[in-house]
């Protein structure tokens, strides 16, 4: 479960980061709305002053066009004409035309200014913005602009048809749409951050595996947005390559949220194969359309029905896992606040995008409307802060469980009164060593005087007897992999050697120190011990040569009592 502690953790750091990125994002975003509002400000729209030309018919305006109901099939044209108006104050003029999949052609009187597509061939373009330079007496021949459809049904913005000085009229666009452009900087400044800090922090932990999968997914997404809202078109201007790449940015964002989320489920095996099995029937299902689109079966708008479709799949398998994981980590009282973010996001998201596609689709059927997609920036940024919440929360979760299952391992192996390992800790030891095969040597020591001092002075007494013991053999030998309690008043230590030169020195040193100890303070620290190496048993077990280092320690105990009593 979450501890209070936790949870403010993970709230300062979520806050902070979000603090850091938006402070980035304003300044940038500042730089641009001021160039944007110096420049921009010149921009008109000029299609009050177009009339339409459709199928050998005039209409006054796109009202009229509507009434008609005309219905675009692929191969047919639409011409905008018209004279615009004279803007003295103006050094250069240019027309901004936003089109959904048509060839464009701009002719200023008979010359011809601007192509873009093959509308003869019919072969389907991308969308975006077409910016065409003017001529100085543009004003004094009639402006024409032919629109051919190369995708049935498909759409034009007209009321994006612009005018105004060459060296800004793009920046009306980021004018219109501030807060998109805003939100698409706030996801890739974030993503680029958090690439970074991951990359930093797998220095030192795995965990930051997690961060670094929602910083690709929020740089994903933030590109993405770029390509959908056009604002990409400040750094490229084929509108095909845009297309593409919106394309497979459009399922790269579900990879790089599996990526999420395998991470995340790991250490479930029923967890890693649905991963496993959604990454396959997507893989498969988005190799297939990229093929289609290869060999000019099908075109990108023509199979982005299927996309979507994919899409809505694989966001439902990734509900249904977070249904499961949130239930699963319910009853165990685990990681329900990260669950609980997670399903929250994709939740959020799924709903964006559903409305998103509802309105894409009701507009497909209209003429010469394309309602822009307003939602889809805004669903983005609240899926990349809530997924990155989710995973802060599961990295602070993931942390505090390790650190509880340290504290009960030490607990397990620890001796509580000298802070040695235990009886386990040497046992455990001992095993590893003989597992790689490593020389060691084990010394059992059983502390003399133990129950007479408890009976004599108080257990408080013997208790200080044992904690001095215990640093005695710590002093004594810094080098042991293990230095432990063994229970009552006997003692283990491991050396790493088994040579009888070394294992005597090392015992001389032990004893010299001792009888020192002794004669400076009240308490005697003498004991006897024994000696066992693992070369001196026939079969590699602790038994054996806790057996053998036990009995050379009675030996020795017994020779110390008859000097004792000599």
């Amino acid at each position: 479960m979450l501890s209070t502690k936790g949870n403010s953790k993970n709230t300062v750091v979520f806050l902070g980061l979000m603090l850091l990125v938006f402070m980035l994002c304003s300044l940038i975003f500042t730089r641009t709305m001021v160039f944007s509002n110096i420049y921009g400000s010149n921009s008109v729209f000029a299609l009050p002053y177009m009339s339409i030309s459709y199928l050998g018919q005039e209409y006054d305006d796109v009202a009229a066009l509507r009434e008609a109901n005309a219905r675009f099939e692929s191969g047919t044209s639409v011409v905008l004409h018209g004279y615009l108006p004279e803007k003295e104050r103006y050094d250069s003029y240019a027309v901004g035309i936003s089109t959904y999949y048509c060839g464009v052609e701009v002719f200023c009187g008979d010359e011809l200014l601007y192509s873009y597509g093959e509308p003869d061939t019919q072969i389907i373009v991308g969308s975006g913005y077409h910016f065409v330079p003017l001529p100085d007496d543009y004003n004094q021949k009639e402006l024409s602009v032919r629109l051919t459809v190369t995708e049935s049904n498909s759409l034009f913005e007209t009321r994006s048809f612009i005018f105004g000085e060459w060296s800004c009229v793009y920046m009306n666009h980021i004018r219109q749409n501030g807060i998109a452009v805003f939100i698409d900087m706030f996801m890739c400044v974030l993503g680029c951050v958090l690439v970074a800090v991951s990359l930093v922090g797998l220095i030192y932990s795995k965990q930051y595996l997690i961060i670094l999968s929602v910083g690709f997914l929020s740089l994903t997404c933030g590109i993405w947005t770029m390509c959908n809202s056009k604002f990409i078109q400040l750094f490229v201007s084929d509108l095909d390559l845009i297309l593409q790449l919106e394309f497979q940015l459009f399922f790269l964002l579900s990879f790089a949220l599996l990526a999420y989320i395998y991470l995340v489920v790991r250490k479930s095996r029923r967890m890693r194969i649905a991963c496993a099995a959604i990454f396959a029937v997507s893989l498969l299902a988005v190799g297939a359309l990229e093929l289609l689109q290869f060999f000019d079966i099908r075109d990108f708008s023509q199979t982005l029905p299927y996309y979507h479709a994919l899409g809505m799949l694989d966001m439902a398998a990734f509900i249904a896992i977070s249904i499961y994981r949130l239930k699963k980590t319910a009853k165990k009282k685990k990681n329900a606040a990260a669950e609980l973010y997670f399903l929250m996001a994709v939740l959020g998201l799924a709903l964006f995008v559903v409305v998103d596609f509802a309105v894409f689709y009701y507009n497909r059927t209209s003429a010469l409307s394309a309602s822009p997609i307003v939602s889809i920036p805004f669903g983005m940024i609240f899926f990349v802060t809530t997924i990155l919440l989710s995973g802060i929360s599961y990295m602070f979760d993931s942390a505090n469980e390790r650190r509880e299952k340290l504290l009960l391992r030490q607990l397990a192996y620890t001796d509580a009164l000298t802070g040695l390992g235990n009886r386990a800790k040497c046992e455990e030891v001992v095993a590893s060593l003989l597992e790689s095969r490593s020389d060691f040597t084990f010394v059992l020591f059983d502390l003399n005087n133990l129950k007479k001092v408890n009976d004599s002075l108080g257990h408080k007494v013997g208790d200080q007897l044992l904690c001095g013991f215990a640093e005695l053999l710590l002093f004594c030998f810094p080098l042991s992999p293990a230095v432990c309690r063994i229970g009552g008043d006997e003692f283990g230590v491991i050396l790493p050697f088994v040579d009888e030169k070394k294992i005597k020195g090392a015992m001389d040193k032990y004893e010299a120190f001792c009888s020192s100890k002794s004669a400076e303070g009240e308490l005697d620290f003498s004991a006897a011990y024994g000696c066992a190496s693992c070369s001196e048993v026939t079969e590699d077990e602790w038994e054996e040569i806790y057996k053998l280092a036990d009995s050379r320690m009675y030996s020795m105990k017994s020779q110390m009592k008859s000097l004792a009593l000599q």
